[in-house]
């Protein structure tokens, strides 16, 4: 197993959609004219695993709100060569709309924190009905757990209360899907950014999960919403 994992290209990078008009309410607007919105795969012995499902179709509000453009899900697991009934497990990184979008196109188990769920539940938060996991789908997690050998789920608040990166181990290497832990690449060495904060009370865990990260002394890291870091061993 783990000389499959060492062996095969341990990620690919899907982009879920594009955002391509920045709310003015929005804490980066002054910085960003556009921004991306990237899903994961991770393409395991296993089964294939997706992390975040970007965001959903056709909710009015969100769509007139953020003027961004979409990508289908499946459409993007397919062009990647996996048949979307081959799905091992979705992780979510964090419930906030732009992550969890398109957790109803798949039907296998989901991850997340137990945190995070609870969290979910405060109003405007996120889009409920894409938040919404079913008992049946639920793989609830609390704090660091093994997704599958050779890829884990640490729990990394700051974000969100239950927000967690996935790191993938192969060979004597790591690499970090950091999701929004961090929101752009300056981050990972100056700290945590006010904007990406759940709220001001946060920026000790937020770095305290950013100095996790960086301790993994990781080959690649991959963001969310901002192109990824790599670093030489």
């Amino acid at each position: 197993m783990t000389e499959q994992l060492a062996t095969m290209p341990a990620i690919d990078v899907m982009r879920l959609s594009i955002v391509t008009s920045v709310p003015e309410f929005h804490p980066e607007y002054a910085a960003f004219v556009a921004f991306p919105v990237f899903g994961f795969l991770i393409h395991h012995p296993d089964g294939p695993i997706v992390i975040d499902t970007g965001i959903g179709l056709g909710n009015e509000a969100i769509d007139v709100l953020y003027g961004h453009e979409s990508v289908r899900l499946i459409d993007e697991i397919n062009r990647l060569g996996v048949d979307e009934r081959d799905v091992l497990l979705v992780a979510n990184s964090h419930l906030h709309f732009d992550h969890c979008g398109q957790n109803h196109e798949l039907s296998c188990p989901i991850a997340v924190q137990q945190t995070e769920v609870e969290a979910a539940q405060v109003p405007f938060y996120t889009v409920p009905a894409w938040a919404a996991i079913s008992a049946e789908r639920a793989r609830l997690l609390d704090g660091d757990s093994e997704l599958a050998p050779g890829v884990e789920a640490l729990l990394t608040p700051g974000h969100t209360p239950g927000h967690q990166a996935i790191v993938i181990r192969a060979a004597d290497e790591a690499v970090v899907i950091a999701a929004q832990c961090i929101f752009r690449g300056d981050e990972w060495n100056s700290g945590p950014a006010a904007a990406n904060l759940h709220d001001p009370s946060w920026r000790g865990a937020a770095a305290d999960s950013i100095e996790r990260l960086r301790a993994l002394h990781p080959r690649r890291v991959l963001l969310s919403h901002a192109s990824e870091l790599r670093f030489t061993t």
